[in-house]
């Protein structure tokens, strides 16, 4: 009886270790572009599972390696959950998805948004330099996508974003601005506040150019 439980018993192990190995082999049969795979984390996706969804979009990447659309999905479910969690090692992961979908499809508008969104995210961890640096393709990505798909919504609202924070820093550095140049105006001559107006011009003059 002992032996006959014992022999069933390593025959069930014998079994999960050959559906074990097997798994991945079957599963990339059953799907070899991983599209199954797609729609699933799709539905997660319109669902909010946000982290399901980039388990399954993994496990598609693994049956389809150089495939943009899923390379884009990835970054985007990276991208959003920046938004729970603060993690300077999965905003670069997002970067470098987003970089990877824009060259295996460069006419893609997605994979352009999605890198500009990425470019966007990576500022939190990055000094005011790169900042600017990144602010630069955070425009021209968005820009490129635009012109790849004019209907693109998001990339209309990331351009639309940047433009209004661009606008806001130059309202804090004028407003910064003149009040270090009126707390000296007591110290300056009589054309003091017509310098100061002057310089304000100018920079906005600038800033517009």
């Amino acid at each position: 009886m002992r032996n006959r439980e014992r022999g069933q018993g390593i025959r069930r192990l014998s079994l999960l270790v050959i559906l074990f190995t097997c798994a991945p082999d079957c599963l990339k049969a059953a799907d070899p572009t991983g599209e199954a795979l797609v729609k699933q984390g799709d539905v997660k996706v319109t669902q909010h599972q946000h982290r399901e969804a980039l388990r399954i979009f993994r496990q598609a990447d693994q049956l389809s390696p150089n495939n943009a659309e899923i390379h884009a999905r990835i970054s985007e479910q990276l991208s959003d959950l920046l938004d729970e969690v603060k993690s300077e090692r999965l905003a670069r992961e997002s970067l470098e998805f987003a970089l990877r979908a824009t060259k295996e499809a460069p006419e893609s508008s997605r994979a352009h948004v999605d890198l500009a969104i990425a470019y966007g995210k990576l500022t939190d961890y990055t000094d005011n330099k790169t900042k600017l640096e990144y602010s630069k393709l955070i425009k021209s990505e968005s820009e490129k996508a635009l012109d790849l798909d004019p209907k693109n919504a998001l990339a209309a609202h990331v351009l639309g974003r940047w433009h209004e924070g661009i606008a806001e820093e130059f309202a804090l550095n004028r407003l910064q601005f003149n009040w270090r140049a009126n707390a000296r105006l007591t110290k300056a001559g009589p054309n003091a506040c017509y310098e100061v107006e002057r310089h304000g011009c100018q920079c906005e003059r600038e800033y517009q150019q």
